[in-house]
């Protein structure tokens, strides 16, 4: 590449995504067998062929990580087709857009996972552009996706800019105490000027209640870097509704399987158990505890943001800056269950159903040093249903008919080179 920036640009219309190399291979469900499996009375019911994990990759539009940009892990196999999915038939109120799930690629099973769609209300004057797949030779790539600055015109065309593999960002020491308690760092950060990068210092800013810093940062692409200048974002408990990841048996599922997301993961356990991973320029939650998750690349965002900038945990910090003891109480809990001194918390619903039953019996929490809530550790309710979210969190919505639902899945924009 050379040392000058390409541009690229992107018309403001909706895409709708081709089909990859591979299909689905499926048969129709067994004629004795329901269609869906009740697994809690308090519960949804779950379709048959569908197993709901309690942890995965968070969607990248509901949280965008900001590391370093580094060219995503190939993975050795051709993703499927992309599966029909609907929004739910409950929209929550406000300036809310369905975006739409994706294939991901799960290293314990060698093979793909699908991360649900989302409810997202958009950080102010962005857009959604999706990420996709692409293929490298004998292996396949994810190309990122990303919030870039709204056309002032829907038919306003958008530019992309490439540049130049970015310089990695250096170690530097701390900034200090913060002037303020609800002072926060924000990092420095290479820009291109012209023909070459050159550093911006960082500085101390303030926390704006109720929003979130995303810092700038670089997405990798195959063709060039683009750079993402800093916004405000909402914070995770404004953000809009994440659903839990899935895995899809292609023998159960009948040929004209639509899925629709119902198992709702909880803003509050994606702070407890968050993990940032590079390599695939996603955050993760749930159990990715313990060395063989460190050699993939997995980091706890409390360890991660002990030398970089991690938003969420930032801003988690200010929102418990009344409690003293709570950074500390994350790393210990996190440590405990690195190191197998703690319970972790369960990977599918199956699981998180039987630990509930039994979470009386969960007594191994005593070499956990400083734990002084109990109820973190046994955090044992990765995901719940929507009724129960709307109630917890006071959530109002709308209701949509079957064509305000497909509509709300046509607006997808696809960014390619």
């Amino acid at each position: 590449m050379s040392g000058h920036s390409r541009k690229l640009w992107l018309l403001g219309f909706s895409i709708v995504p081709l089909s990859l190399c591979t299909v689905l291979v499926l048969r129709p469900r067994e004629s004795d067998a329901a269609v869906e499996v009740a697994v809690s009375a308090e519960l949804p019911a779950v379709p048959r062929g569908v197993e709901v994990l309690t942890r995965g990759p968070i969607h990248e539009a509901y949280a965008s990580l900001t590391a370093d940009p580094v060219p995503t892990k190939p993975v050795p196999k051709c993703p499927p087709r992309a599966l029909e999915e609907m929004p739910p038939d409950e929209q929550p109120e406000g300036n809310v857009i369905w975006i739409g799930g994706y294939w991901a690629y799960d290293d314990d099973r060698n093979d793909f996972l699908w991360v649900s769609g989302t409810w997202r209300t958009p950080p102010p004057g962005k857009r959604w552009i999706a990420g996709y797949w692409k293929e490298q030779g004998s292996d396949w790539q994810w190309v990122p996706g990303f919030w870039a600055a709204a056309a002032e015109r829907e038919e306003a065309a958008q530019q992309i800019t490439y540049l130049p593999e970015p310089p990695k960002t250096p170690e530097l020491a701390p900034p200090g105490d913060p002037p303020a308690a609800d002072s926060f760092y924000v990092p420095g950060n290479y820009v291109w000027a012209d023909t070459d990068y050159r550093w911006r210092a960082g500085y101390w800013a303030r926390v704006q209640p109720g929003y979130v810093w995303v810092s700038s940062h670089y997405r990798w692409t195959p063709s060039g870097y683009i750079y993402i200048s800093g916004y405000w974002d909402l914070a995770l408990s404004r953000r809009g509704v994440l659903f839990a990841p899935i895995i899809v048996d292609p023998l159960r599922v009948e040929t004209r399987f639509v899925y629709t997301p119902a198992f709702v993961v909880r803003d509050t356990v994606v702070v407890d158990a968050l993990f940032v991973r590079p390599t695939t320029c996603h955050y993760y939650f749930g159990d990715y505890y313990g060395a063989s998750y460190s050699r993939l690349g997995f980091e706890t965002s409390i360890v991660y943001s002990r030398r970089r900038y991690e938003p969420v945990f930032v801003y988690a910090s200010y929102e418990h800056r009344s409690e003293p003891n709570w950074v500390s109480l994350q790393v210990n809990i996190n440590l405990g269950r690195h190191e197998g001194r703690a319970p972790l918390p369960p990977r599918t619903l199956n699981q998180q159903i039987l630990v509930q039953k039994n979470v009386t019996n969960i007594t191994n929490v005593t070499n956990v040093t400083n734990v002084t809530n109990i109820k973190n550790v046994q955090n044992t309710t990765m995901v719940t249903s929507v009724a129960q979210v709307k109630k917890e969190k006071g959530i109002r919505t709308v209701a949509l008919d079957q064509k305000q639902r497909q509509k709300a899945t046509s607006s997808r924009l696809l960014f390619s080179r």
